[in-house]
């Protein structure tokens, strides 16, 4: 870097002018930023690229790569620290305070940023009328009262624990980012945020639903799977809280071999009437009236058929995985199960009789195993219809326990009984924002 760059063409240069009515400052010339980190820093890196060193090690780049980070860190910190109290002072000094606020103390507070902790100073003031207090620096930059870690780092965490299952590697991970970009120093270790600090900053938020982008287009079939996770509580008189999942897509896509759901919706709630509420959410991204058919698939559950009453020209299906699986029930003797999967590829409820007369007469004097297979030949009995339409080539297949197993159950079932109820719904909220690519 050129130390001798004029000061007004480098951009750490701030300069404005009072009389157009914008901050007027002259806080870091180059000259002064360098003059305050070359020592601490940069000396280091020119050790490193002199040609008389004759050195060649990872370590060099690591060396550079830190320097650099650290001095860029250095510079920012120093500045703010200067806006926020040039910021009380040009107020402190306006008209507008002289006339209704008296100083009442000086202080100074601490906070961490992205960039790192500093410290400024500010002045409380007193409304001459109200006697009411009044932070100027504080309450223009909307900082909270006696919040230690700025709002961007909070939202860095709340975008994390969206995506984590641990509030201990989210501290670890924004804590390790605030000291550095990077480091080898053992001492980011002391920046962790402790998982109590991660668990109130998410205890604070409010429930938000972001404003939703209407599609330029609409399918003439939508595709919706439909599943649930229990999830175990603490504190509660309840056990469990059924969270049910609803992914509604488009179609298939397929992406360097790999199949992937078209313009992919996920929604959760843990409401009794979600597909009263998921079909309001329906008709903000579609024009519904251009949707022909509507294909729901699950495993038969009660809640997830009750969807095609709510939803207009919605028919179920039952999902493959729940038939073959009720299938391996009743029988694993091969020929067996093979005729039993034959019998609903060619829509044959004579032969499928037949075989669970065989099963019945070969397990007569097993009950467990003939309650078993009474029980899976009526489920897919009572389900026949639903079954042949997942066998319609036109239908894709449904992949909803692995949406099950990624988007809720690797988050809220790997911690047992890590929850209250309130707090889960909350953070099932936060995920849904996540999952749907919604920038937190």
């Amino acid at each position: 870097m050129d130390v001798g760059i004029k000061k007004r063409q480098n951009p750490l240069y701030l300069s404005c002018n009072h009389k157009k009515g914008v901050l007027s400052m002259s806080i870091l010339t180059i000259n002064h930023l360098l003059d305050h980190t070359q020592n601490k820093y940069l000396t280091e890196i020119t050790n490193i690229i002199n040609p008389l060193n004759t050195d060649t090690s990872i370590n060099n780049y690591t060396t550079i790569v830190e320097n650099i980070d650290k001095t860029i860190r250095e510079l920012a910190l120093t500045a703010m620290k200067n806006y926020f109290e040039k910021m009380d002072e040009d107020f402190f000094n306006s008209r507008n305070r002289k006339a209704s606020y008296y100083v009442k103390n000086k202080r100074s507070r601490t906070l961490i940023s992205v960039f790192g902790k500093f410290e400024y100073t500010r002045r409380t003031y007193e409304c001459k009328s109200t006697g009411k207090y009044y932070t100027h620096v504080d309450r223009k930059l909307s900082l909270p009262k006696y919040d230690k870690y700025d709002p961007i780092v909070k939202a860095q965490v709340i975008e994390l624990a969206a995506n984590s299952n641990s509030m201990i590697k989210v501290g670890q991970i924004i804590g390790e980012k605030i000291y550095s970009s990077f480091t080898r120093n053992p001492n980011r270790k002391n920046y962790n945020i402790s998982r109590q600090t991660v668990h109130n900053i998410l205890k604070k938020i409010n429930r938000f639903n972001p404003s939703i982008n209407r599609k330029d287009t609409t399918p003439s079939i939508l595709y919706i799977m439909a599943d649930e996770k229990y999830i175990n509580l603490q504190r509660s008189k309840k056990k469990k809280l059924m969270l049910k999942h609803i992914v509604s897509f488009e179609g298939i896509e397929h992406d360097s071999n790999r199949a992937v759901l078209k313009n992919k919706l996920i929604y959760s709630s843990h409401e009794q009437d979600i597909w009263v509420d998921f079909h309001n959410h329906l008709a903000k991204v579609y024009d519904l009236e251009k949707i022909r058919n509507i294909v729901i698939m699950g495993d038969g559950a009660s809640w997830i058929k009750s969807g095609i009453q709510e939803l207009v020209g919605a028919e179920f299906v039952l999902d493959k995985f729940h038939t073959y699986q009720a299938i391996e029930n009743m029988t694993k003797v091969s020929q067996l199960n093979y005729a039993l999967r034959q019998s609903i590829h060619k829509n044959d409820i004579t032969t499928f009789n037949e075989v669970y007369n065989i099963l019945n007469i070969l397990e007569n004097e097993n009950e467990s195993r003939l309650e078993i297979i009474k029980e899976k030949s009526n489920y897919i009995k009572r389900h026949w219809h639903a079954i042949q339409g997942a066998h319609n080539p036109k239908i894709p297949g449904c992949s909803m326990e692995g949406h099950i197993s990624h988007n809720l159950a690797s988050i809220f079932s790997s911690r047992p009984k890590a929850y209250t109820e309130k707090n889960l719904i909350k953070y099932a909220n936060l995920r849904n924002l996540f999952l749907n690519n919604v920038d937190i």
